[in-house]
Formats: C-alpha cells, sequence, structure tokens
C-alpha cells in the first residue's frame, strides 16, 4: 500500500511582497500543518501494518505556491532576475525539506518513508517526460470556467479574504486587492488540478491523505484532469476526519 500527504512549508507571509520574497519560506518545521495529526497517523500506520507487509508513506511538501499563485509566476517581483529567484527559493525549500525529513524520522516511526520537495519532483518529471507543469497549469487557467465551478472559487474566495490578520494564515500580510484574490484563487484551482493529474499518474496505486482543509473542496479541486483523461479519481482517505469548515 502506497500513501501520499502534503505537507506545507511554514511561512513568514510579511516576506512575500518584499524585495527578499524567499525568506517567506520559514525553515523552521515547527507548526507545519502536518504536526498535529502525526500521531495519529502514526497508530493508523502501525494498524494497517499488521495486515499489509509492504506500506510506504511519501510526504510531499507543496512548496511552489509563492510561484504560480502569490507572486503570479514572479511576476509581481519586478526587476528581479526569475532564475536567481528559483535558485534562492529553492535554497530555503531544500533546507526546509532536509529538516523535515530529519525531525519527522526522528519522532516517528513509519518505517518506509520518503519526503519529497514537490518543486524537486516536478522539475524531474518535466526533464523524464518532457513536458512543463507550468503550459498545463496555464491551459487549465485558460478554461477555468470549464473545469470549475464559480460557487467553489467563490467559497474559497470568501475563505482567503478572512485568512489576514493576526493569527491568521497571512498574519503580517495586508490584504491584496479583491481582484488579486480572485486571481489567487483561480490560480490555486488550476495548480491543484495539475497536481492531481501528476499525481495520479506517477502514483497510480497510491491513496492520498487528506489533511486539507475544506475537505471536500480540496479532493474536488484534484479531480478535474484526472477525470478528463483517465475517467476515474485520485483516491482519498480521511484519517483525521472531515473538516470542511477550516482553511489550509
Amino acid at each position: 500500500m502506497e500513501f501520499l500527504s502534503f505537507t506545507c512549508s511554514t511561512t513568514n507571509p510579511e516576506y512575500l511582497f518584499s524585495k527578499t520574497p524567499w525568506l517567506y519560506v520559514n525553515t523552521d518545521i515547527r507548526g507545519n500543518n502536518l504536526e498535529a495529526d502525526l500521531p495519529k497517523l502514526e497508530r493508523a500506520y502501525r494498524d494497517l501494518g499488521k495486515s499489509y507487509a509492504n506500506i510506504k508513506f511519501i510526504v510531499l511538501v507543496g512548496n511552489t505556491d509563492p510561484y504560480y499563485i502569490y507572486s503570479r509566476q514572479f511576476d509581481l517581483y519586478q526587476g528581479q532576475n526569475k532564475s536567481l529567484l528559483w535558485e534562492k527559493f529553492n535554497d530555503r525549500w531544500t533546507c526546509y525539506r532536509r529538516n523535515f525529513e530529519k525531525w519527522l524520522r526522528t519522532n516517528f516511526s513509519f518505517g518506509n518513508v520518503a519526503v519529497v520537495s514537490w518543486y524537486e519532483f516536478e522539475r524531474a518529471r518535466e526533464r523524464r517526460d518532457k513536458i512543463r507543469f507550468e503550459d498545463m497549469f496555464q491551459s487549465v487557467r485558460r478554461r477555468s470556467g470549464f473545469y470549475f465551478s464559480r460557487l467553489d472559487l467563490q467559497r474559497e474566495l470568501e475563505s482567503i479574504k478572512a485568512q489576514f490578520g493576526p493569527g491568521k494564515y497571512f498574519q503580517q500580510l495586508a490584504m491584496p486587492s479583491e481582484s488579486l484574490l480572485k486571481d489567487w484563487v483561480e490560480r490555486k484551482f488550476s495548480e491543484y488540478a495539475v497536481q492531481g493529474l501528476w499525481l495520479r499518474e506517477d502514483f497510480p496505486d497510491a491513496i492520498l491523505i487528506q489533511n486539507e482543509q475544506p475537505s471536500d473542496l480540496r479532493y474536488r479541486m484534484y479531480q478535474p484532469l484526472i477525470r478528463e483523461r483517465h475517467g476515474d479519481v485520485l483516491p482519498n482517505v480521511y484519517f483525521f476526519g472531515v473538516d470542511n469548515r477550516g482553511f489550509g
């Protein structure tokens, strides 16, 4: 059995629109969105191990949101060299992945576990298959009205508006204009759709452990291209229950 789970790099939101935007990526893993759920996951892993001899757990560090979503593919960082920005962001992402993997192996017993940077996974598949994630992302964005419901997009917009302020997801970051937030939402849905397809194609027998919120919406966001191209879905399990009110 093969299970996938996303975690996100912890962040310093105040740096997102600064002259040093790569510092948005916090290399300290404390407070990551898997931390509270890992004891439950460890118990589930142990229980499943009684019936299945080979269980693999792959943690994907979803780290490309600053590029595809928040900076509009680095377009908001006017005057900065894109190649250098990628290098500086990836230095931070690599440090975070190493710290997370060390912490995971030190504090939990998952046996066959791997921690994978989405950025590194994306680049590796692009080299292997001679395709570009970004091209697929742009194609989905152009047809967002076909792939995503207006109601889901609106719900996400309202949720993201509530994430600014002390103690919130984007604490220490001023709320952008509504037009920018709408663009973020459309980009987020497009990124998820392509990620879902790539997961389904590279891990065809894997099950995604859903730990994002709102649970049902995040599930739907992964599926459009899989249904279109393969006629099935990326299966999810809800070891931590269903939370349709949270955000993350």
